[in-house]
């Protein structure tokens, strides 16, 4: 069994920050991380790329609906965190 090393809310959120914010061409101040990702200008299948580069970061499951389940960034990362703390079965379950 491989060991993940427990990464804080934060420091997922702002993982989350700058790789929107390479997606949308803009600064990660930019990125408002109580904001929906809609209103952020994240497109569907920008969102569903992001889960995809999520889940091979933390080397765990992450649903493709997980930023619909968890509507912003900041929701997302807690969600992630918290999955990560307990092993649930899959991100956006």
């Amino acid at each position: 069994m491989i060991e993940r090393r427990l990464l804080s809310v934060m420091a997922i959120e702002d993982w989350l920050q700058e790789h929107i914010a390479l997606m949308l061409g803009v600064a990660p101040e930019h990125v408002d991380p109580t904001q929906p990702f809609a209103a952020i200008g994240l497109r569907s299948a920008d969102a569903v790329a992001l889960t995809g580069e999520l889940a091979d970061w933390l080397d765990i499951p992450v649903d493709a609906t997980a930023p619909w389940d968890h509507p912003t960034p900041e929701a997302l990362a807690a969600a992630l965190h918290v999955y990560m703390s307990a092993g649930s079965a899959t991100v956006g379950d």
